[in-house]
């Protein structure tokens, strides 16, 4: 068990290349598009699809919630902001009245869960406002924090959490990190590109323990005017070797990239414009050798 690493310079159709493998996974993707279509993929070359075969990561989170939080009444964003209104709305702080001001708590709410559910939480911000030098954070914040710790204590009394809320409850609590093993027991394939977070990271090395997870780490072309920053799959590469996880890195070379194709979509102005395309890309392919009977024109539909 453990972490497989991939890195790749551009866009490219990885399910081919796993498909090749043979290996009972769950695809992680971020958006329903990528899910429809890898979906569909599956269907039509194996007859049936496997519910946990693609996921989005949202979903992935919010089932290991439901498994390992069974006392919490998972709702919507929509009802949860509507039920954080009603509760602002017995307050006596003014601030507290004014619109948007549950939306803004639902957000603090979601960024602060895994401080606000871990223990010893209510002494580590108070600990972290009282020091001198964060006069300005303590003025900008704390207001805002010490609503955000009583509502959610409100709303874990009352068993009710948001859905979006489902990796800061998981990565927060000690209990639920510790039986996620116990609850998810496939190899993961994590390509959420650079909209990984941290504490997805961190939940995937959690899984890395006792299955395998293959992370695609891409190359954005953003990355090289921010040298500072660093993707989530980079922590991972860091923080695996500390928690016994072996760390294995790979490539996908250009003859790999060449077998699984590449996808471009481009908008034209007229249907000229579009046709003069087509007419070009087709020239070119055949100047490079590629044999006229491996080239394919078909409408979009």
């Amino acid at each position: 068990m453990g972490l497989i690493l991939f890195t790749h310079s551009q866009e490219t159709n990885h399910a081919r290349h796993f498909d090749r493998a043979g290996r009972a996974a769950t695809w992680l993707v971020s958006d329903v598009r990528t899910k429809l279509r890898l979906q569909r993929r599956r269907l039509d070359e194996q007859g049936f699809v496997d519910g946990h075969a693609v996921l989005r990561a949202s979903e992935l989170w919010g089932y290991l919630l439901k498994r390992l939080r069974p006392d919490l009444t998972i709702v919507s964003r929509e009802l949860m902001v509507s039920t954080i209104a009603s509760k602002l709305e017995s307050r006596p702080e003014e601030w507290l009245h004014g619109p948007g001001a549950a939306k803004t708590l639902f957000e603090y709410i979601r960024q602060l869960l895994p401080i606000l559910i871990s223990s010893g939480s209510s002494f580590v911000l108070d600990d972290w406002f009282n020091e001198d030098e964060q006069a300005a954070s303590r003025h900008r914040w704390q207001a805002w924090c010490t609503v955000a710790r009583e509502i959610w204590s409100e709303l874990e009394r009352d068993g009710i959490a948001a859905n979006v809320w489902a990796i800061g409850l998981l990565a927060g609590s000690l209990a639920a990190r510790e039986k996620i093993a116990d609850v998810w027991t496939r190899d993961l394939i994590v390509d959420l590109g650079a909209q990984m977070s941290q504490v997805e990271a961190d939940l995937f090395l959690e899984i890395a323990k006792t299955r395998d997870v293959t992370v695609f780490r891409p190359s954005p072309a953003w990355e090289s005017d921010y040298p500072d920053s660093r993707l989530a799959a980079d922590w991972m590469r860091e923080a695996a070797p500390a928690r016994g996880i072996q760390v294995e890195e790979r490539r996908l070379d250009e003859e790999a990239l060449h077998e699984v194709g590449t996808v471009s979509y481009l908008r034209f102005p007229s249907a000229a414009a579009e046709v003069k395309q087509a007419v070009a890309s087709v020239r070119k392919w055949l100047e490079a050798g590629i044999p006229a009977e491996s080239i394919a024109i078909a409408a979009p539909d």
